[in-house]
């Protein structure tokens, strides 16, 4: 359920956060028009993602707590445990699903890498 959330908090705040794992951001890209100049292309926007150090998000806690029915706490502590047993995956299989999004996989030298599902449809 959590990853529903945070997947929720991604499309509504156009970012997240996941402690010593990284940033996922959601990149919006304006109309164009295509190469022969016949046709608008919609926008579009993907899920992109740093690896990098990322600070406590007091906004997401928050969100988590008031979708859960829960005090902040207990959602800072429901947080914390997703996090830690998504590390747990990634280094016990190099790879941990996140639904809606795509695939988290860490490279041979311990870095992360993010695989965005094609199918992606990101609404506010």
């Amino acid at each position: 359920m959590i990853q529903q959330l945070l997947y929720k908090y991604l499309v509504l705040n156009g970012q997240l956060g996941l402690p010593d794992i990284g940033s996922f951001t959601i990149h919006r890209q304006s109309a164009v028009v295509d190469a022969a100049g016949t046709a608008l292309l919609a926008p579009t926007q993907e899920i992109r993602f740093e690896p990098k150090a990322v600070q406590a998000d007091k906004n997401l806690f928050l969100f988590l707590a008031h979708e859960t029915d829960s005090d902040e706490v207990t959602a800072i502590g429901q947080f914390n445990e997703w996090v830690k047993s998504t590390k747990e995956k990634l280094a016990q299989t190099s790879v941990a699903e996140m639904p809606f999004m795509g695939s988290l996989r860490v490279t041979g030298e311990g870095d992360y890498r993010f695989d965005a599902l094609s199918s992606v449809i990101v609404q506010p």
